[in-house]
């Protein structure tokens, strides 16, 4: 199943950092590996986007419920950490989230990838 190549959130992307730029005690100076999830997660935002932009509809078609995708999607906060801070491009951090969302129609876990 192929999932659409959605065009890359930049008003998500700005919220985040303007979240972070405003309250810098929401993670910890020179670490992507303590990316905390309210800063950055928050509210399931880029998830959540996804999942409605088309992806959700798809996945629903396979039996995929929208919490599993949202699990699914968390293992990738590192990523979105490195995306919001201009350390990954978008099309990279898309490939996988595609690849992770694919691998939830298969029955695999998620692996965390950054």
């Amino acid at each position: 199943m192929e999932f659409e190549r959605l065009p890359e959130p930049l008003l998500l992307k700005e919220e985040v950092l303007e979240l972070v730029t405003k309250h810098p005690e929401l993670r910890e100076e020179g670490s992507h590996s303590v990316a905390d999830p309210i800063s950055y997660w928050y509210g399931n935002k880029l998830p959540r986007y996804l999942w409605k932009r088309g992806w959700g509809e798809r996945l629903q078609a396979e039996g995929v419920a929208e919490d599993q995708f949202m699990q699914t999607i968390g293992a990738h906060r590192i990523g979105f950490f490195r995306w919001v801070d201009d350390e990954m491009e978008w099309e990279k951090l898309l490939d996988i989230m595609i690849l992770s969302a694919a691998q939830l129609l298969e029955g695999q876990p998620a692996e965390a990838q950054t």
